[in-house]
Parts: C-alpha cells; sequence; structure tokens
C-alpha cells in the first residue's frame, strides 16, 4: 500500500488549493481514495508533498514528529510552489527557513535521520494543478 504525507509547513494555502484539485483528479482516475497522511504518523512514506518556506511554528512541530518516530524515510519529495521549493518571497525573513532543502539541513544538523530519495521541484506560485498531478502520478509510479 502507497503512503503519502502532505506537509503545510506555512503556505498561503494557494498550492494546497490546486494540490486537492491534482489528487482528486488523480483519485478519480485510479477510482478509489489515496492514502494522505497529514502529519508524521509512519517512519516509512513512498512520497510527500511539502508546501510552503517552513516558518518557525511549522518547523517546531515537524521536528518533534519526525523525533518520535525515530527516523523518516521519504522515497520522493514533492516540493510545490515557489515557498517550499526555495522560500519564494520569503527566503530570507526572520520567521522563515527557506524552502525544503533549508529545512533539511537543519534537521541533519539537529540529529535527526531524514532520509530522501529524490526531490521534485515543482514552481511556481501557485503551482499550477496539471504540473502537481504529473509529479505525483511519476513519484507514485502510475
Amino acid at each position: 500500500m502507497m503512503r503519502i504525507l502532505y506537509l503545510n509547513t506555512g503556505s498561503c494555502n494557494g498550492c494546497d488549493i490546486e494540490i486537492l484539485v491534482a489528487l482528486l483528479r488523480l483519485e478519480e482516475e485510479l477510482g478509489r481514495e489515496l492514502p494522505v497522511d497529514t502529519s508524521i504518523r509512519e517512519s516509512n512514506y513512498d512520497v510527500a508533498i511539502i508546501t510552503g518556506p517552513v516558518t518557525a511554528q511549522s518547523l517546531c512541530r515537524i521536528v518533534r514528529q519526525v523525533a518520535h518516530v525515530g527516523k523518516l524515510s521519504i522515497g520522493n519529495v514533492i516540493c510545490v510552489g515557489s515557498c517550499a521549493c526555495g522560500g519564494g518571497i520569503w527566503y530570507d525573513t526572520y520567521a522563515t527557513l527557506g524552502g525544503f532543502d533549508s529545512f533539511l539541513d537543519f534537521v541533519r544538523k539537529q540529529g535527526l535521520r531524514i532520509d530522501v530519495g529524490n526531490i521534485v521541484y515543482v514552481t511556481g506560485c501557485p503551482a499550477y494543478p496539471d504540473d502537481i498531478y504529473s509529479a505525483v502520478k511519476r513519484a507514485l509510479r502510475i
């Protein structure tokens, strides 16, 4: 069974709406619901969909969740939107860490284990649902 992790790390919800459109289209195509966790409950996921520039508040929550599961393994990470890809317009503010790469560096320096296979960047503000749909489909090998 495939496992999908969806993390909003401080986005404005523009990309989140587009992700819903893309996932609903994929569910219709597959004829079934996709199992999506919105917080880290397992230690292994096939795909993680990330939105947002990683705010200080979301960072604390995610670090606690990763520490709780011990080690997090993700096959494919899909960074959706300019914020997740590199911080967007918030790349250098005091309240954000930047994009997913900055987050990954930070948590690894804290001694937390996060293993990631491939990282796919779906740019835009917001990202287009067709691009998100294609990225999720490729990541799940559908």
